[in-house]
């Protein structure tokens, strides 16, 4: 049985046990008496729960270090190690399709205000979106686009919170160039 259900069950016999003895069997002292013990072996119980949680805190501190300790001994990536999540084609909210001449991109962005999107395709492989939402929070995207675009041509369109760009498929790309939303 856990600590804090013997802890609730020691205070719901203590006050039945109390409550049915007879008005005239216990006087008012010996009451007050009796529940003040309770309570102290209810008090008891708890600091015994909160030590027994604390060790296993420690405990559970220790095993990680070790874990960690052994994954990093046998050269495996760690999520410290890893470089931060940029969302790409494999974000549930991000979809990028392919024509001959053209990437689609196109990115969910429900609530967001349409005039504070900004998109910037960076080094001609990576798009940058940035926008505000209704309620005041900005919010930012990182897409990697599969092959290299043009640094002009793009068309961005925001219809019903998702943004959709269409970009130009080129050869070399290595300046940061903004996208005019409609």
């Amino acid at each position: 049985m856990s600590r804090s259900k013997s802890l609730c069950l020691t205070l719901m016999m203590a006050a039945v046990w109390v409550s049915a003895l007879p008005a005239h069997a216990v006087d008012s002292a010996a009451q007050d008496a009796q529940k003040e013990a309770a309570y102290q072996q209810a008090r008891e119980d708890y600091k015994l729960y909160l030590q027994q949680l604390k060790e296993l805190a420690r405990q559970y501190k220790e095993v990680s270090g070790e874990i960690r300790k052994i994954v990093q001994e046998e050269g495996l990536p760690t999520f410290e190690d890893a470089e931060p999540v940029k969302e790409g084609a494999a974000a549930s909210d991000t979809r990028i399709e392919q024509t001959d001449k053209e990437i689609l991109v196109h990115v969910d962005l429900p609530g967001v205000q349409k005039d504070t999107i900004k998109a910037v395709v960076q080094s001609g492989t990576l798009v940058h979106i940035s926008a505000v939402r209704k309620g005041g929070k900005e919010i930012e995207k990182w897409v990697t686009l599969p092959v290299l675009v043009q640094e002009s041509g793009f068309r961005g369109e925001y219809v019903d919170g998702v943004l959709s760009l269409t970009l130009i498929k080129a050869g070399q790309g290595d300046k940061e160039v903004q996208i005019p939303i409609r």
